[in-house]
């Protein structure tokens, strides 16, 4: 019998969206008997991240935001590519692809998973246009194989790098569709109040302060509606002194961490994102609609690859405060509208977003890559090292 592939996912964090669609995706791949599949985290464990039903996954514990662990980081990773030896590397996020490719040799498939769009793979300052350039040179290697989540993320990725658009293959994010799926359909109730969910990290590229400024807009309407953020971070206090200074602290109510999304997206009636992050794909889109819920977003990286706008949501103009309150009166006031919608955006996301699919399309990738006429086109001895020597 053929032993399984080795498989070892490099991230730099498991926090986050790009976080959770690593470990649903390994999750999902250690169940197929030709990949033995593990997880290398450059940083720290997460005790909000369910790491349930996946294997053997590794702790660094030298973030990349500490330059301080940097000889320890890339020391690490050398010694676990050198005693595990895997068959294929499968990066995720700008940082870690930096670490990876520093200490991974050209023998070994290295797959880049393109998940966000960050400015500074455009940018002018010295730091972007040194790591803009070590980027390069990782992604022109013979080993390397670029994927992204969106269409967006990829034809953003070739022309910030240079590359050929056909250098980027794209397979669209999907995420574990059932639990929400279960989740019953919009029913409004007179009396009710309209309740608004968002979720993500409270830091300030999420964009939460543009949804409580749309939110002061609504003037006489603003009584029906409660918001409900869902998340932590270090931009709380802000966000909380932002509510009380525009008279609608009533209105604003922070969950905090929600361990279940489903759960907290069946007590809603839209889902509104209104992130200027560099997004790729946002998986809250994809979940938001599956549970039946209209989405309003704004037009950012992969926005209109995830909704429909007008059919399973609303899309508006980026960083536009009036926009996104007038989007959310629409749906607030056309109760028809919002529920046709919710209606919509659970086919729309059983349809195109399932990570069963994003499961398959990864493994083809990998037998693809791994495939004994792929490796005689690679300019490598099978004796040779997984490390840079």
């Amino acid at each position: 019998m053929t032993p399984p592939h080795r498989i070892l996912h490099v991230i730099s964090q498991l926090e986050g969206g790009a976080g959770r669609g690593t470990v649903e995706l390994v999750r999902g791949l250690q169940r197929d008997q030709r990949f033995e599949v593990r997880i290398c985290v450059l940083g720290q464990p997460e005790p909000s991240v369910d790491l349930s039903g996946v294997n053997g996954t590794v702790f660094l514990n030298a973030p990349v935001h500490h330059r301080s662990k940097w000889f320890s980081r890339h020391w690490q990773l050398r010694q676990l590519l050198r005693t595990w030896q895997p068959s294929l590397v499968h990066s995720h996020l700008w940082p870690t692809v930096l670490t990876t490719g520093a200490v991974l040799g050209r023998n070994v498939p290295h797959v880049v998973h393109i998940r966000d769009t960050p400015a500074a793979l455009h940018g002018s300052r010295w730091g972007d246009k040194v790591r803009r350039f070590l980027i390069q040179r990782i992604a022109n290697r013979v080993n390397t194989q670029l994927v992204a989540v969106s269409n967006s993320a990829a034809d953003y990725t070739a022309d910030a790098l240079g590359l050929a658009r056909s250098r980027i293959q794209t397979i669209r994010n999907g995420v574990d569709l059932e639990p929400f799926l279960q989740v019953a359909r919009l029913e409004r109730k007179a009396g009710q109040p309209f309740v608004v969910a968002c979720a993500g990290r409270l830091v300030a590229d999420k964009g939460f302060d543009l949804i409580i400024r749309a939110i002061s807009i609504l003037t006489t309407l603003r009584e029906r509606v409660l918001v409900r953020i869902a998340g932590t971070g270090s931009a709380q206090p802000k966000l909380r002194l932002l509510a009380k200074e525009l008279g609608v602290e009533s209105n604003i109510e922070f969950t905090g961490h929600v361990n279940d999304m489903p759960q907290f997206l069946a007590e809603a009636d839209i889902f509104v994102h209104s992130s200027i992050a560099a997004e790729g794909l946002a998986r809250v889109l994809i979940e938001s609609q599956a549970a039946s819920r209209p989405v309003v977003t704004m037009d950012h990286t992969g926005a209109r690859e995830a909704i429909i706008d007008g059919v399973t949501g609303l899309v508006t103009l980026p960083n536009d405060t009036l926009a996104l309150s007038a989007a959310i009166r629409t749906l607030l006031e056309q109760t028809d509208k919002h529920l046709t919608m919710g209606v919509a955006a659970r086919e729309w996301a059983a349809r195109r977003f399932s990570s069963k699919r994003v499961i398959e399309e990864v493994a083809s990738l990998y037998q693809e890559l791994l495939s004994p006429e792929c490796s005689e086109k690679s300019p490598t001895s099978t004796n040779q090292q997984v490390f840079v020597s």
